[in-house]
């Protein structure tokens, strides 16, 4: 206390001390506050950290009352100050954070543009990424199971054999825990296997030099060549050499080709079909005079004609009141003057009656003995044929007048005493509808028809004339019936 003075004035300023005291407290705690605020978003700008928030502000500091802070001494001034700068949140409401500084980090990144890089200039490389280190493998001891694994690919060795090559495998010593090669070599192992063979080239053959094919083992390399066979010959087609202007069913036809590589020759020699005659006219023997029957050949025109001797005289005892008792010709009624046994009548009923030419049973089989015709439309004329009864007498002719109008046919008996029931004419395309019955057509005797219209101008159709009638086979007009083989050997060709 300055000498001089008044006791009780000495008193009085000590309290103005203490105040001046706190003042300047209070002033250097807001200063360390102001610095705390200023340097604390820098610090974490650098760490990355957020900021702790400050506790303390200058309207906390300022808030504090005057006469408080006469009262309390520097060390509770300060806690004072920092306990009411928290604001206590009403109870239910979170207390509400002061809103943060707008910092570099709160703002959206820009991008930057990208670096254009010139054209001749490569590009720039990224540098490789170091590898992740890898964990030390597990040390093998001697009670880890193992098992042997193949090292490497195997080897093949040729062995000259055709069949097989030599292969070679070496094993190494695995660890099944630590997953390593424990010893190399543990043992090798020899087998004999078969080739893989593929095809490596191929020479092919022809027909005067064999060929050959080249396969090579695509594991050991070895080769086999394998012949191939000769190859046929390429034929040209046949030609005929014989003489074309000889008729063809006369001629023994020489055909002949080549091997278009070679030259080599074939012939081939087709002896000649022979006549394919067709009937033309059918002239009836007698008693006394011979017939004929006179046929053409279709391929040369050639006409043939067969005499059909005469059957003699059949002598039977006369009714006839001139000449009863007497013994007389039953076909020409000539008297015989020497006398004699006369021949006794055999009569047949209801039997069956066919025009001339191969019978059923030998064209299709079965038991029927009935006769056919195979007629050639392509064939203009007028054709005859016997009228067979039983297979065994002719009783008649049938003719059939084939032009370019039509056709028609009919037949004629050769006694009137032979008597008639019932007759049919049918025509068949073929063996076939002959058989089953199918296609056949039924026409009128003595009438118009067209078989052109039914089965073409170039078809051979078969006949079938068949009758029912009595007849004498010792009366007049019958006679035995006598075939000509060869004639119904070329009408089955011709059908066939």
């Amino acid at each position: 206390m300055p000498s001089g003075h008044d006791p009780q004035s000495a008193f009085c300023y000590i309290p103005q001390m203490m105040m001046e005291v706190t003042v300047t407290r209070r002033f250097l705690f807001i200063l360390a506050v102001l610095l705390v605020c200023i340097c604390l978003p820098a610090w974490a700008e650098e760490t990355g950290e957020e900021p702790v928030p400050s506790v303390v502000s200058e309207e906390s500091a300022a808030s504090v009352p005057e006469n408080d802070a006469q009262d309390a001494s520097p060390e509770e001034d300060v806690f004072e100050v920092v306990e009411e700068s928290k604001e206590e949140a009403p109870e239910g409401q979170p207390p509400q954070e002061e809103p943060a500084e707008d910092t570099p980090e709160s703002q959206p990144p820009q991008e930057e543009p990208a670096e254009e890089i010139p054209e001749n200039q490569p590009p720039r490389e990224e540098p490789e990424a170091e590898p992740a280190e890898e964990t030390p493998a597990q040390t093998h001891t001697a009670d880890h199971p193992t098992h042997e694994v193949q090292a490497g690919e195997a080897a093949y060795q040729s062995m000259n054999d055709p069949e097989k090559h030599r292969v070679l495998r070496r094993f190494d010593l695995y660890c099944d825990i630590c997953q390593m090669v424990v010893r190399e070599n543990v043992r090798t192992e020899e087998t004999a296997e078969a080739h893989a063979f593929a095809l490596l080239s191929s020479v092919p053959s022809t027909c005067v030099q064999e060929g050959s094919q080249t396969f090579v083992c695509t594991l050991c390399g070895d080769q086999r060549t394998e012949p191939l066979p000769l190859a046929e010959h390429t034929w040209t087609d046949w030609e005929e050499t014989s003489d074309p202007e000889a008729p063809a069913c006369l001629r023994d036809r020489t055909l002949t080709r080549r091997c278009a590589v070679c030259g080599a020759e074939e012939t081939n020699v087709l002896p000649a079909s022979g006549h394919q005659w067709v009937p033309v006219s059918y002239t009836e023997a007698t008693c006394c005079e011979d017939g004929e029957a006179v046929r053409r050949c279709i391929v040369c025109g050639e006409e043939e004609t067969i005499v059909l001797p005469a059957f003699g005289h059949t002598y039977v005892q006369s009714n006839n009141p001139d000449t009863l008792g007497q013994y007389v010709c039953a076909i020409c009624g000539e008297v015989k003057e020497e006398p004699g046994q006369a021949s006794q009548s055999h009569m047949y009923y209801n039997n069956t009656v066919t025009s001339f030419g191969p019978t059923t049973r030998e064209l299709i089989g079965g038991s029927v003995w009935n006769r056919v015709t195979p007629v050639d439309l392509s064939q203009e004329g007028v054709f005859t044929y016997p009228l067979v009864a039983s297979n065994q007498y002719t009783v008649g002719t049938a003719t059939l007048v084939n032009g370019e109008d039509g056709q028609q046919v009919n037949y004629k008996l050769s006694s009137s005493k032979i008597n008639v029931h019932s007759e049919s004419l049918v025509v068949y395309p073929n063996l076939e509808a002959l058989k089953t019955g199918e296609h056949a057509v039924s026409f009128d005797f003595n009438k118009p028809i067209d078989l052109k219209s039914c089965f073409g101008d170039d078809a051979r159709v078969i006949v079938a004339i068949t009758l029912k009638a009595d007849y004498d086979a010792d009366g007049a007009g019958v006679r035995r019936f006598s075939a000509d083989q060869n004639w119904i050997d070329q009408m089955m060709e011709m059908i066939k």
